[in-house]
């Protein structure tokens, strides 16, 4: 029994070790790293992603929402890894092409006839609050997702860092959508409580 037990306990540290080991390289992010910062340092430090409708019809608000919502969910890990503007935007050119198939395939899967361009530029935006953190009027570096006419209201967030999951606009992101609290369970610790409730 002793060395039965002594075992599993040896177990748990191996693999709780090794789940802290994989996530190494992720890095946590808040909104109130941007506070205080001027005009010129948000525009050298922030990728905003804007994802501009067709139309202003329900149908294809909706699917402008559901493309948001594929896009952070796929990347935002990605994006975590990372630690420079410079770091992020390299990402982005070289994979977007990757994007573009991506988003399009959600496009045809939805039922829409038209497809989508992805641009990586500097654009001039009005002033925003974003989160709290006033992003003044400037030149930003943003990925612009295009669908179909483009003629249609926009959704943005800053992509990197990662900062995506706060509301925007009225708009609600992936960790809101659902109102829901999240909770991480380590398996190995429902199965030791399992073990344990039986013996």
């Amino acid at each position: 029994m002793k060395k039965c037990i002594s075992t599993l306990i040896i177990i748990t540290i191996a693999i709780m070790l090794l789940a802290g080991s994989l996530n190494v390289n992720a890095k946590q992010y808040d909104i109130n790293d941007l506070k205080g910062l001027s005009a010129q340092e948000l525009s050298e430090c922030v990728l905003r992603l804007h994802i501009k409708a067709n139309s202003n019809n329900e149908d294809d608000q909706n699917i402008k929402l559901l493309i948001r919502d594929a896009i952070i969910q796929k990347y935002s890990d990605m994006f975590s890894s990372m630690s420079t503007l410079e770091e992020a935007s390299a990402f982005v050119e070289q994979n977007k092409e990757q994007i573009i198939a991506y988003v399009n395939e959600i496009l045809i899967q939805e039922g829409f006839s038209y497809n989508c361009d992805i641009k990586l530029e500097r654009c001039e935006f009005p002033e925003k609050n974003y989160g709290g953190v006033i992003f003044p009027k400037g030149e930003y570096l943003a990925v612009n997702i295009l669908l179909g006419n483009g003629e249609g209201d926009n959704w943005w967030c800053v992509l990197f860092p990662p900062l995506c999951f706060i509301n925007v606009n009225e708009d609600q992101s992936i960790s809101d959508i659902k109102n829901k609290e999240v909770i991480i369970k380590w398996k190995i610790l429902e199965l030791w409580e399992e073990w344990f409730g039986k013996h």
